[in-house]
């Protein structure tokens, strides 16, 4: 992709700094067949099941996690489903997901009629050449190559130390990688040293009517390109964004979910890509507050039933004692 080639700090970067794959399971009915409070079911397989599902042609099934309610769609339920196994649905034909889908609901929820969805979609990061995943995460492979998102981040600069080519994006962010906020704050800090550079290079040149060229070639409109544009825009910097996507965004994605045969009009707008905003120690928190964007519950993750494939219910006790260890854990990895 990079004429001259990149250096090798750069490629150990891109070597080290892995991608996953997260997708969603979207299925929507007439009417839910839920209780009213009900926030969804997180799967717990037997041993004797889980070694019949591994078997099976569908084994990606296995790693289908929950279903979950969908803030402002009441009719519609979340599946989740990550990692190599996340890939391997993606390989599988969207009806027989959407198959996989009722078969799992029905086996695992007790005393319930369940419909067939009139609509579904299903998402397919890692099979889109723009994308090739989720978000990044650091692995073993980080450490062992002793890189970092601070070496992504690095600019590629001429003969005289001047940037050329500027890198943005989640995975370059030394702190919010793998979220939205991170991936505009990236913009942010590129479109600040552009401005910051040609402050510094003052020219006596006179510009005579519009200029031929821009300042500044953005590639790529998400959240980071995005974020840079309208930081340079701002500074009064002019700039053209480049997006191989029909629709800007990024892993940002709103759409329709498609309809089953029979159901004339289209299914309900779901959230394909990036749904969450982490914290509020961030712009974009006040961004969200100022457009009234967020709901007031902090954080449903992790609630709701938790059922066994031969539909034995999880005490609630024993789920809570859980998620709070899962808790302190997470406290002290961030203090490490």
């Amino acid at each position: 992709l990079f004429t001259p080639k990149l250096p090798p700090i750069k490629v150990n970067a891109i070597q080290g700094l892995s991608i996953g794959t997260v997708n969603k399971l979207f299925l929507e009915f007439d009417k839910p067949f839920w209780p009213k409070d009900w926030q969804g079911l997180s799967l717990l397989w037997t041993k004797s099941d889980l070694e019949a599902v591994r078997s099976s042609k569908n084994s990606w099934m296995e790693d289908v996690f929950g279903f979950y309610t969908v803030d402002y769609q009441p009719n519609v339920l979340c599946g989740w489903i990550s990692g190599k196994n996340g890939r391997k649905m993606e390989r599988t034909s969207e009806d027989e997901v959407r198959k996989v889908c009722m078969h799992l609901l029905r086996k695992f929820v007790k005393n319930t009629t369940i419909p067939e969805p009139k609509s579904f979609h299903r998402t397919t990061w890692y099979s889109n050449p723009n994308f090739r995943g989720s978000y990044s995460f650091r692995s073993m492979t980080t450490d062992l190559l002793n890189t970092s998102a601070e070496h992504l981040a690095l600019p590629l600069t001429n003969s005289c130390g001047i940037p050329v080519v500027q890198f943005a994006g989640e995975a370059t962010h030394s702190h919010y990688y793998s979220t939205v906020h991170g991936a505009i704050e990236t913009g942010w800090r590129e479109a600040d040293r552009l401005v910051g550079l040609y402050e510094r290079l003052l020219t006596t040149r006179i510009e005579q009517g519009p200029k031929a060229y821009v300042d500044v070639l953005i590639l790529g409109a998400g959240m980071a390109g995005l974020g840079a544009a309208k930081a340079l825009r701002t500074s009064g910097k002019t700039f053209a964004l480049l997006e191989a996507q029909s629709i800007p965004g990024g892993r940002i994605s709103t759409v329709p979910m498609k309809a089953q045969a029979g159901v004339e009009r289209e299914g309900a707008r779901i959230d394909a890509g990036a749904q969450w905003l982490h914290g509020r120690q961030n712009d974009l928190h006040g961004i969200a507050v100022e457009n009234d964007l967020l709901r007031e519950e902090l954080s449903e993750e992790g609630l709701g039933d938790y059922l066994r494939d031969d539909r034995y219910r999880i005490d609630d006790f024993l789920v809570q004692k859980v998620d709070f260890l899962v808790g302190q854990i997470l406290e002290e990895c961030e203090g490490f």
